[in-house]
């Protein structure tokens, strides 16, 4: 159940069995028809409108009591449970900036969390770790996991980055045989 506020943007009607007229209506900025029923509708195509909507169980939208009809002067709300569609260039391009970073951070989360279990997986096979007793093991791994995967994400994010001095030049070896030493 949702409220739908907004300018009726076309009634329609359709016959149905025994002559029977049926009526929907749609709202600006809205792809949905509303069904009304076999009620004739008391606004008209241009009128502000609120009403609260159910989607049936075959999916259509229908109007649950009354629809009621609002001043023209009121602030122009074209749909409360969904976005409109009239949107610019740099707003689709901002959205999908934003959509990005999101999905960026989940591919990082995704590549530290399978670089967190590879790492404990060789620290259990080379048996570097203590396991506790058999009852707690599974907990103990699962929250060993999690903690090596914060640390990829916080060496990731910059955080917690320590910086590695540089490594001191060796000589060349003089001859082959400290080559082999």
């Amino acid at each position: 159940m949702s409220r739908v506020q907004g300018t009726v943007a076309s009634i329609l009607t359709s016959n149905g069995k025994n002559g029977t007229t049926f009526y929907r209506f749609t709202v600006d900025g809205d792809q949905r028809q509303f069904g009304l029923g076999t009620n004739q509708p008391q606004f008209n195509r241009g009128q502000m409108v609120s009403f609260v909507t159910n989607k049936t169980p075959k999916g259509f939208w229908e109007v649950e009591g009354n629809v009621e009809t609002l001043a023209q002067s009121s602030p122009t709300i074209l749909n409360t449970t969904t976005p409109s569609r009239t949107t610019s260039k740099d707003d689709y391009w901002t959205a999908k900036e934003a959509r990005d970073i999101e999905k960026d951070k989940i591919i990082q989360l995704q590549s530290c969390r399978n670089s967190a279990i590879e790492t404990v997986k060789i620290l259990l096979d080379k048996e570097a770790i203590k396991l506790p007793a058999a009852n707690k093991r599974y907990d103990f791994i699962l929250s060993l996991i999690d903690e090596v995967t914060q640390h990829y994400v916080a060496k990731n994010d910059g955080r917690n980055q320590e910086k590695v001095p540089d490594e001191p030049e060796q000589e060349e070896p003089q001859n082959e045989d400290e080559l082999w030493q």
